[in-house]
């Protein structure tokens, strides 16, 4: 894996992912008590290993859809052309529609609107997407069962320093031990930090739309 890391560019291939946080019993409680997002959905640069976040109630097209607009919106924003960019997902509905190819809004979006390619992986294949789900193991770990935020704004608050210290401090064994940072800007040979795209609940992002040529485009709005 290494020696094909290695023939990689910068940010040009991301593994996305949900991840189901209804089984972590730390943070069931809080997410019952203070009605917390259901899902995680997490997009990782397969070069640097860098993390990008954000949380649904709902496991859909729709909300994987919001989540890669801002995304992809986010890194054009940065400079980063998105015609330039692999989104490496597996086969389930909230990504493709395997039975009937009736194309997905995700798919719309990351195809029509960025004109990035969306790779899927083979069907029953998970370690093609082991980046992103070794990711998921560590967050649970040092995150979800350890923190207890008591607000939305205080989960989106929390898990934003999570991400920017996962991607800017937290050496990584894979990676010749560097952060990612270091890694990022090894690669560019740029002393600029790495992107920061603050994680969203997508079920209130949904209100910036816009029309593009009778099809609903959204309309993200870059970090602040």
């Amino acid at each position: 894996m290494q020696e094909v890391r290695k023939q990689k560019k910068v940010f040009s291939r991301f593994q996305i992912d949900i991840k189901y946080l209804t089984d972590i019993p730390e943070y069931e409680i809080w997410r019952w008590e203070h009605h917390f997002p259901k899902y995680l959905i997490s997009a990782r640069d397969y070069k640097t290993g860098a993390i990008y976040l954000a949380y649904t109630q709902e496991k859909s097209s729709m909300a994987t859809a919001l989540f890669v607009d801002y995304l992809l919106s986010s890194l054009q924003y940065y400079g980063i052309d998105p015609q330039s960019i692999v989104i490496q997902t597996d086969n389930g509905k909230e990504f493709t529609n395997p039975t009937d190819r009736k194309v997905t809004l995700f798919e719309k979006l990351v195809k029509e609107k960025y004109q990035a390619t969306h790779f899927l992986i083979p069907y029953r294949r998970p370690t093609w997407n082991s980046d992103v789900e070794s990711f998921h193991n560590l967050i649970e770990e040092e995150f979800f069962l350890s923190e207890k935020p008591n607000s939305e704004i205080d989960l989106l608050a929390k898990t934003f320093a999570y991400q920017i210290w996962f991607n800017s401090f937290r050496n990584n064994r894979g990676r010749n031990n560097q952060n990612l940072e270091q890694i990022f800007q090894s690669e560019l040979n740029t002393k600029k930090p790495l992107p920061n795209i603050p994680p969203i609940l997508v079920d209130k992002y949904i209100q910036l739309i816009a029309k593009d040529n009778e099809v609903g485009y959204f309309l993200p709005l870059p970090p602040s």
